[in-house]
């Protein structure tokens, strides 16, 4: 049963980054209807970006059932499995939890960098604008870090944190 949920849980994070990129559109479309006739890099970059939620989504909706099968250990796949633990739905969760950070850090990532670029081939006349953009790009790109690098643990330390949990549970507790 855990597998299957498991499985769920993978194709709905994979329809949520799929929402993400289409609430993304709403930005591009006003610029792509009535900006310049033919698309400047500018838009490549957007359509780049907006592309990366679309592309970790179907790789979680492809590869369900291998992610499930990692996340969640033991064969879990006949009738007689048994349900779902707490412990389960918590290594499930910050899986996923982890793999969104990560994705949602690496597109913020990409964005801040391809701003960087452009606030440096604009005019003297934002020139008062750089510095402060520089400083606000160094601020963004320490938050994407940490946010990848929170993303990674989260994904790799699930056993370590389920297993902690289990311990805090069952604190106290006789159980033999």
């Amino acid at each position: 049963m855990g597998l299957q949920i498991s499985i769920v849980i993978c194709r709905v994070g994979a329809v949520l980054l799929w929402v993400l990129a289409l609430t993304q559109l709403g930005y591009a479309i006003p610029g792509m209807l009535y900006g310049p006739s033919t698309p400047g890099w500018g838009e490549l970059v957007f359509i780049a970006i907006a592309a990366a939620p679309v592309v970790v989504g179907i790789v979680l909706w492809v590869f369900a059932e291998q992610i499930a099968s990692a996340i969640v250990a033991g064969d879990q796949t006949s009738d007689a499995a048994p349900s779902l633990s707490d412990v389960d739905i918590l290594r499930i969760g910050t899986a996923l939890i982890g793999v969104y950070l990560v994705a949602g850090g690496i597109v913020a990532a990409v964005s801040t960098e391809v701003s960087a670029m452009a606030m440096s081939d604009m005019g003297a006349e934002f020139e008062p604008f750089k510095d402060e953009n520089a400083a606000r790009n160094m601020g963004r790109r320490a938050a994407n870090l940490a946010e990848i690098v929170i993303g990674v643990a989260l994904f790799f330390g699930r056993e370590r944190l389920a297993n902690i949990y289990s311990k805090a549970k069952r604190a106290g507790v006789d159980t033999g």
